[in-house]
Order: structure tokens, then C-alpha cells, then sequence
């Protein structure tokens, strides 16, 4: 199947595009600008399917300093993807939703299921983007509708992995990495976490997360959209003094409830969905750190040149 990957070049993209190839699929990297609807879409062209990874993404404090551009730009991304896939006469398109567009459920009774995506806001801290998947799912099922496109959205977990970019509106694990390498290097004996620690996580594997990606979006159609999880789930807390014990810190863990929080409980149901992750939690936070920690010698090593 000849495929398009939208952002191929971003964390979830290249681990996509990389599975693509693997399963004897004919990737090809969008070149396209999606802040603009282009005139020129000849790379899509006799294209059987999209693989939309393009987005704008990061962490609490991008959606407290950004709020517009989040909505903004991976609105007019998806719109745009959508389409050029349409008037390219592209007949399957994979749209990849996020955990962030559940409302702020508090109880581990209750298991996130695609039925209840309307059932409040999301999240504060994280609403902008939440919010902005949340339509792009209407929008998805809206061509669906419309054209007939085999237009299928798929929920993923918190996805981690290799790839991942340890900067100031990154997300929770490569931030704390980051954070505790800086503390072993200055000789600092405390790292400062945001919040309580109290929030629980589902957390995916970036490989697994590529893998069900390719297999379900391209073999499958479901009519709703459907959970990608991996039934890793676990408090941020636990998350921290795991990535410590990895990197070899030793100090103190300053937890500083000044700061955003989230008090939200993920945990995804995915019943109905034939897949299952096949990385274990340990096992993908150990290869994280390798990967940032070898990237972070590298971009040193290449400053010194």
C-alpha cells in the first residue's frame, strides 16, 4: 500500500513511517506546508492512504503560553490534510487522536471510553489541545460521512519513547530526564517536580504505539473512534522515582504544588480493539533514557566542534 506520512519527520511520525517500510508498505514523507491549503499536492497523488502524525504538541506550560496557536495550528493542520487527501482521491485516512480530549475524570472506576469524549471539558491544564482534537475527531467523521472516505480516528495513550524532545514544552518523561541530568551534572542534590505526582497515567510505548498505528489504521475501519492503549498505567509520582532510579539520581525530589497540576485519572478502555502493546513500562523508560541521555552527549559533543 503506497502511504502518506503527515509530520514524518515528528516523534510519532518517524517511528510510523519506519513501521511502514518495515511491514513492506511504501512510505512517503509529506512535503506539503499544512498551515496553508496548497494548490500543489502531486506528492499525494495515486497515494492509497494518509497517515496524519503532523501536529503542534507539547506539555502544561505550551498550553498556558500558547493556548492559540495549539488550536490554531492542529485545527488547520488536520483541515488541510483532509482535504488534499479528499481532492487527491485518497480512499483511507488515519487521524491520531489524543488521551488530552477526555473530559477531567477523578475516579479510577471510571475508564475512558470514546462515548464519553463529550461528557465535559477537558482538563485545564491541557485543555487547548485537548479541545482541538476533540473537534478534529468531528471533523474526521465528518468526511466520513460526507465523502464516504474511510476516515478512522484512533485515541492514543501518553505516548514516550526514543524521539522524544527533553525541551521546555516537552511532556512529563523526557522534561524529568533532562532535569535530573542537569542536577548530576552541576552537582545539584534537588530536581523540582510540578505539582503532587497524584495524576495517573496510561503510558504507550512510541514502537507499539507506531505499530498499532500502521496495523489498525490501514487493515481496519471503525466507525467510531477507537482507545490505543497499553495498560500501563501508573501516578506521575511513580514515573519520577522510576526515571531517578534509571538515571542514578540520588537527591532529593521536591515536589512544588505551586505549580499547574493535574488531579485526572486516564485509563483507557480498549475492548473491542485486537491489539496488544508489547513493551513492557520498565523496559520503554529504560530505553528513554539511553535515548536521551546518548542525544544529550551528542548535542554537547557536536557544540564543541
Amino acid at each position: 500500500m503506497k502511504v502518506v506520512v503527515t509530520g514524518a519527520g515528528g516523534f510519532i511520525g518517524r517511528h510510523v513511517f519506519a513501521q511502514l517500510e518495515k511491514s513492506g508498505h511504501e512510505a512517503i514523507k509529506s512535503f506539503v506546508d499544512l498551515t496553508a491549503e496548497p494548490n500543489k499536492y502531486a506528492p499525494w497523488l495515486g497515494a492509497d492512504a494518509v497517515i496524519h502524525c503532523a501536529g503542534f504538541v507539547g506539555g502544561i506550560a505550551l498550553n498556558q503560553e500558547r493556548p492559540a496557536d495549539l488550536m490554531d495550528l492542529n485545527l488547520r493542520f488536520l483541515m488541510n490534510a483532509l482535504s488534499i487527501a479528499y481532492r487527491s482521491g485518497i480512499k483511507r485516512f488515519v487521524n491520531l487522536g489524543s488521551v488530552c480530549s477526555y473530559p477531567d475524570i477523578r475516579s479510577m472506576d471510571n475508564v475512558l471510553t470514546p462515548t464519553r469524549l463529550w461528557d465535559g471539558r477537558p482538563e485545564a491544564s491541557n485543555a487547548p489541545y485537548g479541545i482541538a482534537k476533540r473537534v478534529g475527531l468531528e471533523l474526521v467523521d465528518a468526511y466520513r460521512t460526507q465523502y464516504g472516505m474511510v476516515a478512522n480516528s484512533l485515541i492514543l495513550a501518553n505516548v514516550y519513547g526514543p524521539g522524544t524532545r527533553g525541551i521546555r514544552y516537552s511532556h512529563v518523561i523526557p522534561s524529568l530526564v533532562e532535569k535530573f541530568l542537569d542536577a548530576m551534572d552541576t552537582g545539584s542534590q534537588e530536581v523540582v517536580a510540578w505539582g503532587t505526582g497524584d495524576a495517573v497515567r496510561e503510558f504507550l510505548y512510541v514502537e507499539d504505539a507506531a505499530k498499532a498505528i500502521v496495523e489498525l489504521g490501514l487493515n481496519r475501519d471503525f466507525e467510531f473512534p477507537v482507545n490505543i492503549g497499553s495498560g500501563n498505567v501508573v501516578t506521575i509520582r511513580k514515573v519520577v522515582a522510576k526515571l531517578a532510579e534509571l538515571v542514578g539520581f540520588k537527591g532529593l525530589i521536591r515536589w512544588d504544588e505551586t505549580k499547574p497540576d493535574s488531579k485526572t485519572i486516564r485509563r483507557l478502555d480498549t475492548s473491542g480493539v485486537e491489539f496488544k502493546a508489547e513493551t513492557s513500562f520498565d523496559d520503554g523508560l529504560r530505553k528513554t533514557v539511553e535515548w536521551v541521555t546518548n542525544e544529550r552527549r551528542n548535542r554537547r559533543t557536536t557544540a564543541k566542534v
